[in-house]
């Protein structure tokens, strides 16, 4: 239940209530042309019959999309068979039922009906707090009318057809569904418009990205081939020239070809320019961020050849490449998103990318603060689900009543945050006052229960004052010693990337 999203049918009629609100009748039809759809697939399809209708089984999501739950007592039934089981919500059973006598899937149309009554009144349509003249009530359908004025007829019509004690003349979901033919005829009709022009919006879309990707690879092959090209040449002429000054004269050369090269691309780019384009994409900054990135990441290999096999220094070359590249790249993408606001009035052209490229290899981990708090968060909860020792460890009880103070009523998402990130750090700080409780103090080693043996190595805080509580760092030193003693390290060893203070491949723990 908690995976589906939206709130029961019957906690909108509380909040209605609440606020002195009805439903409207364009609502109420939405709702219930979607139940009675749910129920002729169920009746018809799969010869489900619910048996526990209720307002409390039917969620409405996002724009009231209607969806039935608790199905735990639905029954499959062969066909043309009857039910016998007496189960389901009374205020919501048919008189067949209540009555003990045979039924069918016609007892989820009467509930279906009551639902109905309850969307245009809040109230359901039988009630006592007598069970016999409530059962009186459901088997006569003597129920209040809906009042007059607040709608059409035809909702008074399908809550009398729908609550009729005959459950022989009582219609089935088909009957039902055929007697708002005309309301369901128009609900149909706007899915199929909305469905149409959404159908439409993505194919406009997916040509109009279709076409900007072609245009942009096609850019960027051209422009990394030159690349390539003037590569070779700057290899093949760098290789010849050794003195400085054939340095300099090959740097401009090279300078003078990517200007041509970066005009190229221009020129390139600006050939969409008469295209019409009645919409912005958004995915556009995003392609052209990652081709630009690919371009820089290619042009960092090959100049990186370059530097390597030249004698006098290159990277003032190659810094002038990457600047002169960027610059065009940057050029074409306000080019692009300016065409995007043409005719627009008011609008405003998106800022280009900062384009910045970090080559794969100079890449590196970084430490990431949730990771080290989920892995100190695991260690204290695996503590505390080992299984039970023959004699009672002092260790892992501190740790567990350390567990049950985390996640206490009166704790919170940042409380809890806060505690491991001061438990991680090894703070001196003293753990909450009431940390010890009374059962924790009566396994004290001491005689005159102020102190509390943890551990009689030497180098490791051995005791603390239970009048004044327990730091952090001496609790994390507590559970750095059961994980020890469990093993867990032998099956953890290669699993986390970050150690914390305390852990065994901490400086201080070496």
């Amino acid at each position: 239940m908690e995976l589906i999203e939206g709130a029961s049918l019957g906690e909108h009629f509380h909040s209605l209530k609440e606020k002195q609100q009805q439903f409207t009748e364009e609502r109420i039809w939405n709702i219930f042309i979607q139940l009675c759809l749910a129920l002729r697939y169920l009746h018809k399809e799969k010869r489900i019959v619910h048996r526990d209708l209720t307002p409390n089984n039917i969620m409405l999501g996002d724009e009231d999309k209607v969806t039935i739950t608790d199905f735990g007592l639905a029954k499959q039934k062969q066909e043309n068979s009857k039910l016998t089981s007496v189960v389901g919500t009374i205020l919501y059973s048919c008189p067949e039922v209540v009555k003990s006598e045979p039924y069918g899937e016609k007892a989820d149309v009467w509930a279906a009906g009551c639902v109905l009554y309850q969307m245009a009144t809040l109230s359901p349509p039988f009630y006592s707090t007598n069970m016999l003249s409530l059962a009186t009530k459901i088997v006569e359908s003597a129920y209040e009318p809906v009042p007059d004025g607040a709608y059409s007829e035809k909702v008074s019509a399908i809550i009398k057809r729908c609550l009729t004690p005959d459950a022989e003349s009582r219609p089935d979901i088909i009957e039902v569904s055929s007697m708002i033919s005309d309301v369901m005829m128009k609900y149909l009709d706007g899915l199929a418009t909305s469905q149409l022009v959404l159908e439409r919006k993505l194919e406009r879309e997916r040509r109009r990205t279709q076409r900007y990707f072609m245009e942009a690879n096609r850019n960027a092959m051209t422009c990394h081939h030159q690349l390539t090209v003037l590569s070779q040449e700057h290899y093949e002429k760098s290789s010849l020239s050794s003195s400085s000054s054939g340095a300099a004269s090959l740097k401009s050369e090279f300078s003078e070809n990517t200007d041509l090269l970066a005009e190229n691309f221009h020129q390139s780019s600006g050939k969409d320019e008469e295209k019409p384009c009645d919409e912005n994409l958004s995915d556009d900054n995003f392609t052209l961020e990652n081709l630009e990135k690919d371009v820089f990441s290619e042009l960092d290999d090959e100049l990186d050849i370059l530097d390597n096999s030249s004698n006098s220094s290159s990277s003032p070359l190659k810094e002038s490449a990457f600047g002169i590249i960027k610059r065009s790249f940057s050029a074409s993408e306000r080019h692009t998103h300016t065409k995007d606001y043409i005719g627009i009035p008011g609008s405003r052209p998106r800022p280009a990318s900062a384009g910045i490229a970090v080559s794969q290899r100079k890449v590196r981990q970084i430490s990431d603060p949730i990771q080290q708090i989920l892995i100190q968060l695991h260690k204290v909860i695996y503590i505390t689900q080992l299984p039970p020792t023959l004699h009672c460890n002092l260790k892992r009880r501190v740790i567990e009543r350390f567990k049950k103070s985390l996640f206490s009523q009166q704790s919170n998402p940042c409380n809890l945050k806060s505690e491991i990130k001061k438990l991680l750090q090894g703070s001196p700080e003293l753990i909450e006052p009431n940390f010890l409780t009374a059962d924790c103090q009566l396994l004290l080693h001491s005689s005159g229960g102020s102190t509390l043996v943890l551990d009689d190595r030497p180098g490791l805080p051995s005791t603390f004052d239970v009048d004044e509580g327990m730091t952090y760092e001496q609790m994390q030193t507590v559970i750095e010693e059961v994980l020890e003693e469990c093993g867990y390290y032998n099956f953890t060893s290669n699993r986390y990337q970050y150690y914390p203070w305390g852990t065994r491949n901490h400086p201080a723990r070496r």
